[in-house]
């Protein structure tokens, strides 16, 4: 009995330290880490086209290569049109912020407080601040730049994810046939669930990010058609901010209709505009999204609000970019493995999984 207490005690302690490892790994090896999982990412997102390329008869280099070359288009294409958006709102941000500030003081004379009388409530020492300063802080150098500063860090690091990918690439197919001996060949049940998992884990990213892609495009254009400014920066955010669910779509649709206002205040341009944007961020996240990801890869809230603080909390904003991805490749995984799929009906989200669980 005192052995079996001592082994368990040990077990536990032994948990708690390999937790505490595992954090302490993540957080100081981020910088690598983080270019790391990227590239991984992009693996199973080109993987397909090289594969398709050598069945072409293209020798197995110049078709990474080839699709080297794409990938470092489309990321010089993401860059300019980051850093194009970025000085064209920090060039245009003046004249909202004098609306914004104006606005906000209207609101705060409801309640017959002026600004500066409302910040010294919050904090006794903002004496030196003012309303200006501080949506400015917010808007111009706060929440955009910061969302914008993390591409343009990450972009930085694109000579680490190519190095990454590179090597992924290059040696997936030895990869698989270590597997091969390892697992008892293609027909082993493990060399079936990594080819099952890695298929449905490609699907998910592929249409997870195309389907922001569309998002992201219909809010430019709508942005576009009723007049706003910033359509480009509008259409990047809502892009990426599709990957954070519920409260990514929220901000994305908040941001742009907050600037109709300020500049058109309450007229058609305005309405059309918000009705739009609504509509598009619910038809998308409600109706197509569903359909093309497929039910049983819905999340629990619970657990996508705490991939979210984990992950935000451990890489920051590229850790929320990667929370949900994360979340839905625990889920995959977890349904291709009897033993976890108890797991996957735990966190998944509604009811359709336990259906389709106690159909078959």
């Amino acid at each position: 009995m005192e052995t079996n207490r001592n082994d368990a005690l040990l077990k536990f302690s032994l948990g708690i330290v390999s937790v505490i490892a595992i954090f302490f790994i993540l957080i100081q090896l981020q910088s690598i880490l983080i270019p790391f999982v990227f590239a991984a990412l992009l693996t199973l997102l080109t993987y397909p086209i090289i594969e398709q390329l050598v069945k072409w008869k293209v020798p197995k280099i110049l078709a990474i290569l080839i699709v080297s070359v794409l990938i470092i288009g489309m990321l010089f294409l993401i860059y300019f049109l980051v850093a194009t958006s970025s000085r064209g709102f920090s060039q245009g941000w003046g004249n909202y912020s004098v609306r914004l500030t104006a606005i906000v003081a209207q609101i705060l004379a409801i309640f017959g407080y002026t600004p500066d009388e409302m910040l010294q409530l919050i904090d006794a020492e903002t004496s030196g601040f003012s309303i200006s300063s501080v949506l400015d802080a917010f808007f111009s150098s706060g929440i955009i730049s910061g969302l914008l500063g993390s591409i343009t860090s990450f972009l930085g690091d694109v000579f680490i994810v190519l190095l990454f990918w590179l090597f992924m690439s290059g040696g997936r197919d030895a990869f698989e046939k270590k597997l091969d001996k390892i697992f008892g060949g293609r027909e082993g049940q493990v060399m079936l669930s990594y080819e099952q998992i890695n298929k449905q884990v490609r699907s998910y990213i592929l249409i997870k990010t195309l389907i922001s892609f569309l998002t992201g495009t219909l809010t430019g254009l709508i942005v576009v058609l009723t007049g706003g400014d910033f359509a480009i920066l509008w259409g990047i955010v809502a892009f990426l901010l599709n990957f954070i669910p519920n409260i990514g779509s929220l901000i994305a649709t908040a941001f742009p209709i907050l600037f109709l206002f300020l500049k058109f205040g309450v007229n058609l341009n305005f309405i059309a505009g918000s009705i739009l944007l609504i509509l598009n961020q619910n038809i998308i996240g409600n109706y197509l999204e569903p359909i093309y990801l497929g039910k049983h890869l819905n999340l629990s809230t619970v657990f996508v609000l705490l991939s979210l603080l984990f992950w935000g909390w451990v890489w920051g904003i590229s850790g929320m970019f990667l929370a949900v991805p994360f979340a839905a490749i625990c889920i995959i995984i977890f349904e291709n493995n009897d033993s976890l799929k108890p797991l996957a009906l735990l966190l998944g989200g509604g009811t359709e999984n336990l259906k389709n669980e106690s159909e078959k």
